[in-house]
């Protein structure tokens, strides 16, 4: 399939983006460097927006900042705190939070009322932002 003003990217640029899913960049957009994975699963293709999120590792209480998509918590004094950014402002974000420690617990700070906030050792989980709070989407 053929798609207007769009390059698939090399090998190289795809990093760890896996074989099944092509990336696509639109170059003749308001913002150069849009990114799309072009996904075919099951017969369905769809175009979705792909951003490349950074990841860190705390070990120590930690807010959530603007480019940071992956939490990786290896704190040894106890609780740590994960603060998520403020919902309005990212929507359609997702951030994932994962206790690299063996026996303490990370408390998230920021979910939406009802949300699972506390993970044991070894848990991740993902919350996605509807512009208005942010929701578990997936926990292991």
């Amino acid at each position: 399939m053929s798609i207007v003003g769009a390059t698939s990217l090399s090998a190289t640029a795809r990093g760890d983006i896996p074989a099944n899913i092509d990336m696509i960049t639109y170059t003749n957009t308001p913002s150069t460097d849009i990114q799309f994975a072009y996904e075919v699963k099951g017969g369905v293709e769809r175009a979705v927006l792909y951003e490349r999120a950074d990841n860190t590792v705390t070990t120590s209480s930690y807010t959530v900042t603007g480019t940071v998509g992956m939490v990786y918590v290896n704190y040894t004094g106890g609780t740590a705190t994960i603060t998520l950014p403020s919902a309005s402002t990212y929507p359609r974000r997702e951030v994932t939070v994962k206790n690299i420690h063996a026996s303490n617990t990370v408390n998230i700070s920021g979910a939406a009322a009802g949300e699972t906030s506390s993970l044991t050792a070894k848990q991740a989980i993902t919350y996605r932002s509807n512009g208005t709070g942010w929701y578990v989407i997936g926990k292991g």
